[in-house]
């Protein structure tokens, strides 16, 4: 997909031009850059880059420090980590409600200084040749609880008509009978089959894990969140499981961004609305990977969320495969979401939950 061209300018006067063929997905690390100065990585094709004038007649893989003149503060969440939505690598766009709503705002001139951030990434892309699936926006409604059929039906109307203004030249997905409707609250009502088992578990994890622990306490806490875990049968079922143990295994300084409690946001009075939020956030990774399964192509999750891109970056999944419509997914456990463990106990760790997977 070229629909991006990059011109750097070194120190020393050399000019390169270059018009990808693929960005490389950046890492939990690239996230916080020193200097805001971001390693941007690209495949470029033959004959599509030159230095000073000069074509480069060979494939070859770019790195060009950028220095964004706003903030990063509109993420595409993607295979391997996370791209800057303007290098997303695909024509789609799948937005989570926070970026709609804001989109919302923006089209009524609320440009308070994060809308201002906002708009600085969305107006490059907001001319060209894209296609938004606004389904995010109303899976999650505005109830802070799952909305009825008719809530899912007003939110994704209006979802599509506030897109259409802002992405005059966008292809907007609408649903043109109650067929389309019906297909996708459907996939709202699969994912509440499961969401009081899971609020259930957040309302009885996340008080567990609102400080830190020693060393001789934090295997007891496990152990407590892995029984009420099995209780609910969350673990190899959700990323919530792992949402709630990395912030156990947090390190108790400023070394590390904390992604996990990002999203969970743990308080001493944790609710079910504070649940349902953070469902709400998890399930757009949940979609995210089904889309990636069934279709074998991406369809970017984009949003405003750090602490969501973070922990999806910190899972660093390795293999996503789908048989017999069961999803299997690998990823590493790594200092970025496990800081307070080495590399063996970390190992460890992995081992143990495998065990508990198998024999639940």
């Amino acid at each position: 997909m070229k629909n991006v061209a990059l011109k750097y300018v070194g120190e020393n006067g050399d000019e390169a031009e270059v018009i990808p063929s693929k960005f490389i997905p950046l890492t939990f690390a690239d996230l916080f850059p020193s200097n805001d100065l971001f390693q941007i990585q690209a495949k470029v094709e033959a004959g599509d880059a030159t230095i000073n004038g000069e074509v480069i007649d060979k494939d070859s893989t770019i790195t060009v420090p950028i220095k964004f003149n706003s903030e990063m503060s509109v993420y595409a969440i993607v295979i391997d980590g996370w791209l800057p939505i303007t290098f997303r690598n695909s024509k789609w766009l799948v937005p989570d409600r926070n970026l709609i709503s804001s989109i919302i705002q923006i089209n009524s001139n609320n440009l308070n200084d994060k809308n201002k951030a906002t708009k600085w990434w969305l107006d490059f892309i907001k001319e060209s040749d894209i296609t938004i699936n606004p389904m995010l926006y109303a899976l999650e409604g505005n109830t802070r609880k799952k909305p009825s059929y008719k809530e899912f039906c007003t939110s994704f109307d209006k979802a599509v008509e506030k897109l259409s203004i802002y992405f005059p030249k966008g292809r907007i997905i609408s649903y043109k009978s109650e067929m389309f409707y019906s297909a996708g609250y459907s996939i709202l009502e699969e994912m509440a089959d499961k969401q009081n088992d899971e609020i259930n578990f957040l309302l009885e994890t996340a008080p567990l894990v609102l400080t830190p622990y020693s060393n001789r306490q934090i295997g007891k806490i496990q152990q407590e969140i892995d029984e009420i875990a099995i209780k609910y049968d969350i673990i190899g079922k959700t990323f919530l499981y792992f949402l709630v143990i990395s912030c156990l295994y947090e390190r108790n300084d400023n070394k590390y961004f904390k992604a996990a409690r990002k999203v969970l946001k743990p308080t001493s009075r944790y609710t079910e609305v504070d649940a349902y939020n953070t469902i709400s956030d998890i399930n757009a990774l949940n979609i995210f990977i089904q889309l990636w399964s069934i279709f074998k192509q991406p369809y970017p999750i984009c949003t405003r969320d750090e602490g969501l891109v973070a922990f999806w970056s910190g899972l660093n999944p390795i293999k996503i495969s789908s048989r017999n419509k069961k999803i299997d997914i690998e990823f590493t456990f790594n200092e970025c979401l496990f800081p307070s463990l080495n590399t063996e106990q970390r190992h460890q760790l992995a081992d143990s939950i495998k065990e508990k997977i198998q024999s639940n």
